[in-house]
């Protein structure tokens, strides 16, 4: 059985590792999301924010708190969620009507991230 700790590392570093496969598809293929800007706040894991920046150039996808740029979406959400979303077992919509998810922001932009998702799974 693994310890809370063990398990949030390893959640950590699946969350990190889908931010790594985001960045290097976004520095390969083209995207219609230019000038939008996403946080990723992970509610139960330490380190819990995450960004996606694509008004910089290039594309810049990190762990940690934005400071060049204020987003038009902030997702909340744990990383379980974050994960199913991520490898296209649950679609963002059905996650925010559940509750699973939660963001402030533009509503348009929100359901962009579907985009995010779709350069993941549809390579």
């Amino acid at each position: 059985m693994q310890s809370s700790d063990t398990a949030s590392r390893s959640q950590v570093n699946l969350i990190a590792s889908i931010f790594n496969s985001l960045q290097t598809m976004l520095n390969k293929t083209e995207t219609d999301l230019a000038g939008k800007v996403f946080t990723f706040n992970v509610t139960d894991v330490t380190p819990n924010q995450w960004y996606v920046n694509l008004k910089s150039t290039p594309a810049k996808c990190a762990q940690g708190s934005l400071k060049d740029a204020t987003p038009d979406v902030e997702f909340m959400m744990d990383s379980d969620t974050l994960v199913l979303i991520f490898n296209g077992k649950l679609k963002p919509s059905t996650a925010f009507v559940t509750g699973k998810m939660k963001f402030t922001g533009n509503f348009e932009s929100a359901l962009q991230m579907e985009k995010l998702v779709e350069m993941l799974t549809n390579p």
